[in-house]
């Protein structure tokens, strides 16, 4: 947990990444929150473009994927 209010759980959105996609290929979220599918993505060897208009969600991404930026 990242502190985000509507944090989505880790292992629904690595199932639906790994289901949905193959590695190599892009995910993109347009309302990326705390950036759960990016994380998600990145540690299934997916590409993650992530979206938001709230700032604080773009801090908590920022901080959140780090290593992969």
């Amino acid at each position: 947990r990242v502190g985000y209010p509507t944090q989505k759980p880790g292992k629904i959105l690595d199932r639906i990444v790994k289901v949905h996609s193959n590695p190599g290929d892009w995910c993109l979220d347009f309302f990326a929150g705390s950036g759960t599918l990016g994380h998600s993505a990145c540690m299934n060897d997916r590409h993650t473009t992530l979206i938001d208009a709230n700032i604080e969600a773009i801090e908590v991404m920022g901080r959140r994927l780090q290593k992969w930026i």
